[in-house]
């Protein structure tokens, strides 16, 4: 059972035959080029962050380039490690022109380390230059919503979700603050069509668990859990999530980093909270 409630990223140059061996060289190169494309891509479909690590790091010790060092950093807060990833940044950081996707990436990898007023700066750095971003105002949003302001908190969901942000993604974070004011109905109006749908990842059905169990609905738990664990194991669930402080729960959460759980769909993903059904889950994928 406490398994249960802890559930929930050559050239080859010959004098002579100039047209032919140009030709085969052009060739060779596009060969080559080709194979390290597909050699990210299929590390990045299999999500094996430790060989996308290496072979960032390979490119960049053979040409640096700003694009492959966002890159690394990406694949590094994938993979969780949200140091890495800020040394990685720190020569974008010092120079004159740090582009907006650097002070993105900044902000999300000092919000994994805690260091929370540092990386609303660096997302405020990024709005500056991009004030469109909707993944930046997300988390913005998710950082008001830690530090208590939850009006503040739902309108920057709310702009996010102007500029097309993933729809689910901002219902799950709207839901999170309407169940944080004690307001399950409209949490639940948000979330439920959603796993009614077959569209309910993880996160979702997560926090319907905590709605459905504050609004005393057992049978939504049985159904959202049926064949995955048992019916006694489920009503001690919802035993246990019925009496949840979500107020308490939330700060020691927010003091932990464990409510982020996405950055976005094909690029960073936010650590995940250790406990996914206690912890309130943030949603920030694109």
């Amino acid at each position: 059972m406490h398994k249960i409630i802890l559930l929930f990223l050559f050239v080859i140059t010959v004098s002579g035959c100039v047209s032919t061996s140009g030709n085969q060289t052009k060739s060779a190169s596009r060969e080559i080029e080709l194979s390290l494309v597909d050699q990210e891509q299929v590390y990045k479909k299999t999500s094996n962050y430790p060989a996308l690590i290496d072979f960032y790091k390979s490119q960049l010790q053979k040409r640096e380039e700003s694009e492959t060092r966002l890159k690394l950093t990406e694949a590094y807060l994938n993979y969780q490690d949200a140091e890495s990833a800020l040394f990685t940044l720190t020569p974008l950081m010092n120079r004159d022109q740090t582009t907006d996707q650097a002070f993105y990436l900044q902000g999300v990898a000092l919000f994994r380390l805690g260091k929370i007023e540092a990386a609303e700066h660096s997302l405020a750095m990024a709005r500056e230059k991009n004030p469109t971003d909707a993944k930046v105002i997300n988390l913005l949003g998710i950082i008001r919503a830690q530090q208590g302001d939850f009006i503040q908190s739902r309108d920057l969901f709310t702009q996010a979700r102007v500029l097309m942000f993933d729809d689910m993604t901002i219902k799950n974070n709207l839901a999170l603050i309407d169940m944080l004011e004690e307001d399950y109905t409209s949490a639940a109006a948000r979330l439920l069509p959603i796993y009614l749908n077959g569209e309910a990842d993880d996160q979702v059905k997560a926090n319907l668990a905590i709605i459905m169990a504050k609004v005393g609905s057992l049978n939504h738990l049985l159904a959202f859990y049926a064949g995955q664990y048992s019916e006694e194991d489920i009503i001690l669930l919802y035993q246990s999530l019925r009496s949840l402080n979500l107020a308490t729960n939330f700060q020691i959460s927010a003091k932990n980093d464990s409510p982020i759980l996405l950055e976005n769909k094909s690029n960073v993903a936010l650590n995940e909270p250790i406990d996914a059904v206690h912890s309130q889950q943030w949603g920030d994928k694109e």
